[in-house]
């Protein structure tokens, strides 16, 4: 019982769980002194909840993220991995700059394809909001992990998704590289799949990582407590980039 009372605890005394009981209390509050705010403070806590749940988020994370899946076999010509960001002045074994968790994920992806197949890669990712680029990082860390120099192309001047895939298709014009073996997170496929065809690539094998949602999944108390909104909120960027995408692209 002791167990079951700490998880609900910690959960409500984090921050996002801290907001929707504090607007709870609010709303209580409220419609003790008979104030109309009252309806507003229910709301907010509502929809802070709601969209920090794991059904909710598993629910906008799967239709994304189920819409491509990882191949039994992969082949092609070269390994397109997109970086998802790095963190700065982070000591590491290679220097101040280490890869994020989605980028951690994509990148190790794009090692376990290249061990299989020992295909070029080709990482695409620039300095977006730091010193150096993201290609960059990630090709000191596939140096650790033992992929050879001469097996790693760097894309470093994109700033997004449209970007990384005009970019990569210069370079693989120019290398006579036609089918593309494509790495990056799950609920970023869908998007990264259709800027890639838009730019010109024909033949494209995605390879989803960084898996957030469950495809059968079975739920349990802790996953009705307050989250942090982290996916709720990767899966409305990835709607709304589609749909920006699609308008302006």
């Amino acid at each position: 019982m002791g167990f079951v009372f700490k998880k609900i605890a910690a959960s409500f005394l984090m921050p996002v769980g801290l907001i929707a009981l504090i607007s709870t209390g609010l709303g209580m509050w409220s419609l003790r002194t008979k104030k109309s705010s009252s309806y507003g403070y229910f709301l907010i806590a509502f929809i802070i909840w709601f969209f920090s749940i794991t059904p909710v988020e598993n629910f906008l994370l799967a239709p994304l993220e189920y819409k491509h899946t990882p191949p039994f076999r992969v082949a092609g010509d070269v390994i397109i991995a997109l970086t998802g960001g790095i963190k700065e002045k982070a000591p590491g074994i290679s220097g101040d700059f280490s890869l994020n968790g989605d980028s951690g994920e994509r990148t190790f992806a794009a090692v376990r394809i290249y061990k299989k197949t020992g295909i070029p890669m080709l990482v695409t990712g620039g300095a977006v909001f730091s010193e150096i680029s993201e290609a960059l990082v990630a090709k000191r860390f596939l140096m650790d992990v033992g992929i050879p120099e001469k097996d790693i192309i760097i894309e470093e001047k994109s700033r997004d998704t449209m970007e990384s895939a005009a970019y990569s298709k210069k370079i693989c014009d120019e290398k006579g590289f036609k089918k593309i073996i494509l790495v990056t997170s799950a609920s970023h496929m869908p998007r990264a799949v259709w800027s890639f065809r838009k730019a010109g690539f024909e033949e494209i094998t995605p390879f989803p990582a960084a898996y957030k949602s469950s495809k059968n999944p079975v739920y349990y108390y802790r996953d009705f407590l307050p989250g942090n909104l982290r996916d709720s909120s990767c899966a409305i960027k990835e709607y709304l980039g589609l749909i920006f995408y699609k308008i302006f692209y």
